[in-house]
């Protein structure tokens, strides 16, 4: 990720801007809050999933930013695509605790059977290797 794509991540994870795709306003917005892991320690998840107007394959894009706490810390949580393109690559910017100032690549599935999942975001033949998983409610706002 060049260092541009880094800073302009960070603004986007710090500054919560509302989604625009082409000029347009979000056509939706949910709220999602869950309980579960992260690297094996009780952990809460929270965050916001705003999504953008259809494009011509019936795809529509979306961008989320939330919170993950658990007793190591804090971190911003940034992922974005399209509906239908899962699993999704995402980031995690560590903003307390011992890994203070870290920024890992991680997968996401966020609507699995009411389950939120991140992964390390490798690509595997087997099933990914799991950091976390999250009972979910996803809420619509607008």
């Amino acid at each position: 990720m060049s260092p541009l794509s880094k800073t302009l991540l960070m603004i986007f994870l710090f500054a919560g801007i509302p989604y625009v795709v082409a000029g347009q306003d979000a056509n939706e917005v949910y709220e999602l809050a869950g309980m579960g892991t992260f690297q094996n320690q009780r952990a809460m998840i929270t965050g916001q999933k705003v999504y953008g107007p259809v494009n011509a394959r019936g795809n529509y894009p979306f961008r989320f930013v939330g919170t993950l706490r658990s007793p190591m810390g804090e971190a911003a949580l940034g992922y974005e695509g399209y509906t239908n393109l899962a699993p999704w690559d995402g980031y995690l910017y560590v903003q307390s605790g011992p890994y203070q100032g870290n920024t890992y690549k991680v997968g996401i599935l966020d609507d699995t059977g009411g389950q939120f999942l991140i992964f390390d975001g490798k690509p595997t033949l087997g099933a990914p290797n799991e950091w976390g998983r999250f009972e979910c409610q996803w809420r619509k706002v607008r």
